[in-house]
């Protein structure tokens, strides 16, 4: 196989995953989904990409057929192949929201492929209307040659170089994967410089352990100031904990994780849970139901901090920068 071909669609494959991992990254995937035409239009987009890389290679790595009427699938299939891959381009490059420009190689075998198995039999421009003729004995896994006659009696003869073409093809999908994927880089740079001076860490303070040991004072102790004093130290953990959500949603990060705002929603409600036994609201719970709800928001705390420091050595990434 052409080594040429062979390292363009490795590179575009490797780029495709790089797009695959920012579409599904918790912070856009949610937005993405949230317009299933967008977010339809990018996956079939990176689906036909993969699946025609996946035929040009199989095409350069097989016999071609001695049958002439597969001869003419293989060549019909691997030019229209062609064809819907560069449109996958194009419509994954207009769901990012950028403007699509082909380039002058990527239009000719565009041409190439409409006039020769596209429209063959009327092919009607601003000047001329043209009917093509593939010539059947010049058939091969190489290249193969047509005619185009002209209503206006001129006839034109063309030379297809299949390696040529492929070579062409796929240095200008990956020239169009480079700009999707440095824009991706880009966005989510400038996303994580809008939140990096804001370390989520620095949200919980260094009293937690204070305002946790007060809780359990109130429930071990449950006398009227312990227990007054100790609500309000609850309500305070609520409110860091808002804060911590509130953070959370600047930046994109909850909506799209499920995991994240389950873990959270059990937090609050056990805040909630221990809130109404110190207001006695609640009949059902009794002092060893407020330990154990109180070993559990101490505990899961701890949990909490280290998805906050993961996130902010995330946001703090210097190998973004050096890269960017």
């Amino acid at each position: 196989m052409n080594q040429k071909i062979r390292k363009s669609a490795d590179d575009i494959l490797k780029l495709q995953e790089s797009i695959y991992a920012h579409i599904n990254t918790n912070r856009y995937q949610a937005n993405l989904i949230s317009d299933s035409k967008v977010w339809n239009q990018i996956c079939s987009s990176l689906d036909v990409i993969s699946d025609t890389i996946m035929a040009i290679l199989s095409y350069c790595s097989n016999d071609y057929p001695k049958d002439t009427g597969l001869q003419y699938i293989y060549t019909y299939g691997l030019l229209q192949s062609l064809f819907i891959q560069q449109d996958a381009v194009k419509n994954l490059t207009k769901a990012f929201g950028e403007e699509y420009q082909i380039s002058e190689s990527l239009k000719k075998i565009r041409d190439i492929r409409n006039s020769a198995i596209g429209h063959p039999t009327y092919e009607p421009t601003k000047e001329n209307v043209y009917y093509t003729y593939l010539s059947r004995n010049t058939l091969s896994k190489e290249s193969f040659s047509y005619m185009r006659s002209s209503a206006s009696g001129e006839d034109f003869f063309h030379d297809v170089n299949i390696e040529e073409i492929l070579e062409s093809q796929l240095l200008g999908v990956l020239d169009k994967y480079k700009f999707i994927s440095d824009l991706l880089i880009e966005t989510d740079k400038k996303h994580k410089e809008r939140h990096r001076e804001q370390l989520m860490v620095n949200i919980f303070p260094s009293s937690m352990s204070y305002l946790f040991q007060k809780v359990a004072q109130a429930i071990y102790s449950p006398d009227v100031s312990n227990v007054a004093f100790g609500g309000s130290m609850l309500e305070s953990i609520e409110r860091i904990y808002r804060d911590f959500e509130k953070e959370l949603m600047n930046r994109n990060e909850i909506q799209g994780n499920e995991y994240l705002k389950y873990d959270l929603d059990q937090y609050f409600h056990a805040i909630d849970k221990l809130r109404k036994y110190f207001k006695e609201e609640s009949k059902e719970m009794n002092e060893r139901d407020a330990r154990v709800y109180h070993y559990y928001l101490e505990k899961e705390h701890n949990n909490f901090i280290k998805i906050a420091e993961e996130y902010d050595e995330e946001y703090q990434d210097k190998k973004l920068e050096k890269n960017n």
